[in-house]
């Protein structure tokens, strides 16, 4: 998603952050828990839930 937004720079942090935020106002909000998890390090996912 980062590269496909921004391309091969890197988006200031907070630039990235609120992006995040309105994305995950739009796609959480209908749900009972997140679907856009965040992987410390790695980046982000979206799924239903978490690998058993």
């Amino acid at each position: 998603l980062e590269t496909r937004v921004w391309g091969e720079e890197l988006p200031d942090s907070d630039s990235l952050r609120v992006h995040i935020h309105g994305l995950r106002a739009a796609v959480d909000k209908p749900f009972d828990k997140a679907l856009i998890q965040t992987r410390h390090g790695i980046g982000y996912r979206i799924a239903d839930s978490e690998p058993v």
